[in-house]
Protein backbone atom coordinates (compact mmCIF):
# COMPACT_ATOMS: atom_id res chain seq x y z
CA UNK A 1 0.00 0.00 0.00
CA UNK A 2 1.72 3.25 -1.02
CA UNK A 3 1.69 6.50 1.16
CA UNK A 4 -1.27 8.68 0.20
CA UNK A 5 -3.38 5.24 0.05
CA UNK A 6 -2.79 4.01 3.91
CA UNK A 7 -2.90 7.61 4.81
CA UNK A 8 -6.39 8.10 3.66
CA UNK A 9 -7.57 4.70 5.23
CA UNK A 10 -6.00 5.75 8.73
CA UNK A 11 -7.58 9.16 8.02
CA UNK A 12 -11.19 7.65 7.77
CA UNK A 13 -11.01 4.63 10.25
CA UNK A 14 -10.00 7.51 12.63
CA UNK A 15 -12.48 10.25 11.72
CA UNK A 16 -15.10 9.18 9.10
CA UNK A 17 -13.94 11.92 6.79
CA UNK A 18 -12.28 11.71 3.28
CA UNK A 19 -8.73 12.41 3.33
CA UNK A 20 -7.98 15.30 1.30
CA UNK A 21 -4.67 14.68 -0.93
CA UNK A 22 -2.80 16.25 -1.10
CA UNK A 23 -3.22 17.54 2.59
CA UNK A 24 -2.17 20.76 1.31
CA UNK A 25 -4.19 21.37 -1.66
CA UNK A 26 -6.74 23.70 -1.30
CA UNK A 27 -10.26 22.86 -1.13
CA UNK A 28 -13.81 24.58 -1.33
CA UNK A 29 -17.18 23.89 -0.21
CA UNK A 30 -19.27 22.90 -3.09
CA UNK A 31 -16.49 22.04 -5.44
CA UNK A 32 -17.58 19.30 -7.76
CA UNK A 33 -15.55 16.32 -9.41
CA UNK A 34 -15.01 12.81 -9.35
CA UNK A 35 -12.82 10.31 -7.47
CA UNK A 36 -10.34 8.30 -8.38
CA UNK A 37 -8.69 5.86 -6.56
CA UNK A 38 -9.81 7.80 -3.89
CA UNK A 39 -8.42 11.08 -5.00
CA UNK A 40 -10.94 13.37 -5.36
CA UNK A 41 -10.25 15.57 -8.83
CA UNK A 42 -12.06 19.06 -9.02
CA UNK A 43 -13.27 20.51 -12.21
CA UNK A 44 -15.65 22.63 -11.49
CA UNK A 45 -18.00 24.29 -8.26
CA UNK A 46 -21.91 24.04 -7.72
CA UNK A 47 -21.80 28.05 -7.63
CA UNK A 48 -20.46 27.84 -11.42
CA UNK A 49 -23.14 25.32 -12.69
CA UNK A 50 -25.40 27.85 -10.95
CA UNK A 51 -26.63 26.23 -7.97
CA UNK A 52 -27.49 27.99 -5.47
CA UNK A 53 -25.52 27.40 -1.59
CA UNK A 54 -26.46 27.68 1.83
CA UNK A 55 -23.62 27.40 4.20
CA UNK A 56 -23.14 27.09 7.83
CA UNK A 57 -19.68 26.83 10.54
CA UNK A 58 -19.50 25.46 13.51
CA UNK A 59 -16.63 25.07 15.98
CA UNK A 60 -14.87 21.85 16.74
CA UNK A 61 -13.22 22.58 20.40
CA UNK A 62 -9.79 23.69 20.61
CA UNK A 63 -8.16 20.59 19.06
CA UNK A 64 -8.92 18.19 16.99
CA UNK A 65 -6.33 14.52 16.95
CA UNK A 66 -6.17 12.04 14.65
CA UNK A 67 -3.14 10.49 15.42
CA UNK A 68 -2.32 6.45 15.05
CA UNK A 69 -3.08 4.84 18.31
CA UNK A 70 0.23 2.73 18.29
CA UNK A 71 3.65 3.18 16.66
CA UNK A 72 4.29 6.99 17.14
CA UNK A 73 5.36 8.61 19.96
CA UNK A 74 5.51 12.66 20.48
CA UNK A 75 7.32 14.22 23.12
CA UNK A 76 7.77 17.43 23.92
CA UNK A 77 11.27 19.78 24.43
CA UNK A 78 11.20 22.08 27.35
CA UNK A 79 13.86 25.18 27.23
CA UNK A 80 16.67 23.72 29.68
CA UNK A 81 16.73 20.00 28.76
CA UNK A 82 17.92 17.11 26.15
CA UNK A 83 16.25 14.46 24.78
CA UNK A 84 18.56 11.81 23.49
CA UNK A 85 19.40 11.47 20.32
CA UNK A 86 17.65 14.33 19.16
CA UNK A 87 19.86 17.20 17.60
CA UNK A 88 17.70 20.47 19.21
CA UNK A 89 20.19 22.14 21.61
CA UNK A 90 19.61 22.54 25.18
CA UNK A 91 18.40 25.79 24.87
CA UNK A 92 16.07 24.96 22.25
CA UNK A 93 11.76 24.31 22.61
CA UNK A 94 10.30 21.82 20.35
CA UNK A 95 9.03 18.41 19.50
CA UNK A 96 10.24 14.96 18.87
CA UNK A 97 8.37 12.66 17.17
CA UNK A 98 8.97 9.02 16.62
CA UNK A 99 7.48 6.58 14.84
CA UNK A 100 8.20 2.94 16.01
CA UNK A 101 5.63 1.45 13.62
CA UNK A 102 4.58 0.86 10.33
CA UNK A 103 2.58 3.10 8.16
CA UNK A 104 1.78 5.13 11.14
CA UNK A 105 0.22 8.95 11.18
CA UNK A 106 0.28 12.33 13.47
CA UNK A 107 -2.98 14.30 12.49
CA UNK A 108 -3.31 17.62 14.87
CA UNK A 109 -5.62 20.92 14.37
CA UNK A 110 -5.72 23.86 16.22
CA UNK A 111 -8.99 25.46 16.00
CA UNK A 112 -11.15 23.22 14.07
CA UNK A 113 -14.05 24.05 12.21
CA UNK A 114 -16.60 22.37 10.22
CA UNK A 115 -18.27 24.21 7.31
CA UNK A 116 -21.28 21.96 5.61
CA UNK A 117 -23.62 23.07 3.30
CA UNK A 118 -27.71 23.10 4.61
CA UNK A 119 -29.89 23.03 1.44
CA UNK A 120 -29.50 19.85 0.40
CA UNK A 121 -33.48 19.46 -1.13
CA UNK A 122 -32.76 22.41 -2.91
CA UNK A 123 -29.17 21.35 -4.58
CA UNK A 124 -30.56 17.51 -5.03
CA UNK A 125 -33.97 19.22 -7.60
CA UNK A 126 -31.03 21.46 -8.96
CA UNK A 127 -28.83 18.07 -9.79
CA UNK A 128 -31.75 16.61 -11.19
CA UNK A 129 -31.82 19.23 -13.66
CA UNK A 130 -28.27 19.53 -14.41
CA UNK A 131 -28.63 15.81 -15.19
CA UNK A 132 -31.49 15.69 -17.15
CA UNK A 133 -29.74 18.26 -19.30
CA UNK A 134 -26.72 16.70 -19.87
CA UNK A 135 -24.92 19.07 -17.47
CA UNK A 136 -24.10 16.57 -14.69
CA UNK A 137 -22.40 13.19 -14.77
CA UNK A 138 -23.15 10.05 -12.88
CA UNK A 139 -19.99 10.09 -11.56
CA UNK A 140 -19.96 13.67 -10.53
CA UNK A 141 -19.68 14.83 -6.44
CA UNK A 142 -19.44 17.59 -4.21
CA UNK A 143 -17.85 18.42 -1.29
CA UNK A 144 -20.75 18.75 1.36
CA UNK A 145 -18.71 19.36 4.46
CA UNK A 146 -15.03 20.40 4.87
CA UNK A 147 -13.21 20.29 7.90
CA UNK A 148 -10.36 23.26 7.96
CA UNK A 149 -8.63 24.50 11.55
CA UNK A 150 -6.39 27.60 11.98
CA UNK A 151 -3.65 25.28 11.94
CA UNK A 152 -2.49 21.75 10.79
CA UNK A 153 0.09 19.61 11.49
CA UNK A 154 0.32 16.10 9.45
CA UNK A 155 3.37 13.73 9.25
CA UNK A 156 3.47 10.11 8.28
CA UNK A 157 5.84 7.40 7.72
CA UNK A 158 6.04 3.88 5.89
CA UNK A 159 8.19 2.21 7.81
CA UNK A 160 9.47 2.13 11.48
CA UNK A 161 12.53 3.78 12.58
CA UNK A 162 11.81 7.51 10.98
CA UNK A 163 11.91 10.38 13.11
CA UNK A 164 10.80 14.14 12.76
CA UNK A 165 12.19 17.32 14.80
CA UNK A 166 10.70 20.44 15.23
CA UNK A 167 11.71 23.59 16.59
CA UNK A 168 9.15 26.04 18.15
CA UNK A 169 10.90 29.51 18.43
CA UNK A 170 8.16 31.07 20.05
CA UNK A 171 8.02 28.89 22.39
CA UNK A 172 9.95 30.15 24.97
CA UNK A 173 7.63 31.00 27.18
CA UNK A 174 5.14 28.46 27.05
CA UNK A 175 4.89 25.83 29.63
CA UNK A 176 5.66 22.57 28.26
CA UNK A 177 2.21 21.14 28.92
CA UNK A 178 0.41 23.79 26.86
CA UNK A 179 2.96 23.23 23.86
CA UNK A 180 0.93 22.02 20.41
CA UNK A 181 2.96 20.44 17.44
CA UNK A 182 -0.49 22.12 15.81
CA UNK A 183 0.28 25.20 16.66
CA UNK A 184 1.83 27.72 13.96
CA UNK A 185 1.96 30.87 16.34
CA UNK A 186 4.86 28.79 18.07
CA UNK A 187 7.01 29.30 14.51
CA UNK A 188 7.67 25.89 13.95
CA UNK A 189 9.87 24.68 11.73
CA UNK A 190 11.53 21.09 10.94
CA UNK A 191 14.80 20.75 11.89
CA UNK A 192 15.77 16.96 11.22
CA UNK A 193 13.83 13.87 9.76
CA UNK A 194 14.34 11.00 8.51
CA UNK A 195 12.50 8.98 6.59
CA UNK A 196 9.67 10.11 7.00
CA UNK A 197 7.85 10.23 3.51
CA UNK A 198 4.58 13.58 4.29
CA UNK A 199 5.27 16.51 6.54
CA UNK A 200 3.09 19.79 6.91
CA UNK A 201 4.03 21.21 10.26
CA UNK A 202 2.11 24.10 11.29
CA UNK A 203 0.20 24.49 8.12
CA UNK A 204 -2.27 27.49 8.37
CA UNK A 205 -5.60 27.13 7.10
CA UNK A 206 -5.20 23.91 5.62
CA UNK A 207 -8.72 22.05 5.13
CA UNK A 208 -7.37 18.15 5.19
CA UNK A 209 -10.91 16.57 6.13
CA UNK A 210 -13.92 16.38 3.72
CA UNK A 211 -17.11 14.62 2.28
CA UNK A 212 -18.77 14.32 -0.82
CA UNK A 213 -22.46 13.34 -1.79
CA UNK A 214 -24.10 12.67 -5.41
CA UNK A 215 -26.21 10.72 -7.16
CA UNK A 216 -26.36 6.95 -6.88
CA UNK A 217 -28.48 4.55 -8.57
CA UNK A 218 -30.53 2.08 -6.02
CA UNK A 219 -31.89 -1.17 -7.81
CA UNK A 220 -34.92 -2.95 -6.83
CA UNK A 221 -34.59 -5.86 -8.82
CA UNK A 222 -34.60 -4.97 -12.57
CA UNK A 223 -35.26 -0.95 -11.84
CA UNK A 224 -33.11 1.71 -10.29
CA UNK A 225 -33.80 5.02 -9.11
CA UNK A 226 -30.69 7.97 -8.82
CA UNK A 227 -30.80 10.14 -5.41
CA UNK A 228 -28.52 12.19 -3.51
CA UNK A 229 -26.59 10.19 -1.22
CA UNK A 230 -23.62 10.29 0.30
CA UNK A 231 -20.15 8.74 -2.15
CA UNK A 232 -18.24 5.44 -1.82
CA UNK A 233 -14.63 6.23 -2.54
CA UNK A 234 -15.00 4.73 -6.14
CA UNK A 235 -17.64 4.13 -8.59
CA UNK A 236 -17.34 0.49 -7.94
CA UNK A 237 -18.28 1.17 -4.34
CA UNK A 238 -21.39 2.74 -5.17
CA UNK A 239 -22.47 -0.07 -7.15
CA UNK A 240 -22.14 -2.72 -4.33
CA UNK A 241 -22.84 -0.52 -1.39
CA UNK A 242 -25.04 2.10 -0.14
CA UNK A 243 -22.70 3.09 2.70
CA UNK A 244 -19.46 4.53 2.26
CA UNK A 245 -16.91 1.78 0.72
CA UNK A 246 -13.00 3.13 1.64
CA UNK A 247 -11.48 0.26 -0.31
CA UNK A 248 -8.67 0.93 -2.40
CA UNK A 249 -8.05 -0.71 -5.82
CA UNK A 250 -4.42 -1.82 -6.92
CA UNK A 251 -3.15 1.53 -8.08
CA UNK A 252 0.76 2.82 -7.34
CA UNK A 253 1.27 6.36 -6.62
CA UNK A 254 5.07 7.98 -6.11
CA UNK A 255 5.88 7.84 -2.72
CA UNK A 256 7.93 10.88 -2.79
CA UNK A 257 8.57 12.70 0.71
CA UNK A 258 6.41 15.66 0.96
CA UNK A 259 7.45 18.42 2.77
CA UNK A 260 5.72 21.75 3.76
CA UNK A 261 6.53 24.33 6.92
Amino acid sequence: MSLYQFYIDHLHKQSGYRATWMPSRPMKIGTVGILTNGVFDQYSTLEDLGVNLEVKERALGASLKYNSEKGVNISKKASGTLIPGSTLSKGDVGFVVEFTGNKTVIFEMKNPIITEIVNLAEIRQAIFELYEAGEWRQEYAFVHQLVGAESTTIAAAKNSGAKLEVKADGGINIPQSKLSIADASLGLSVMNKSNVGLDIVGGENLSPLYTLMGLKKKYFGLFGSNDLRSRGMTAKDDDENDDDNFGFEDVSFADESVSEE
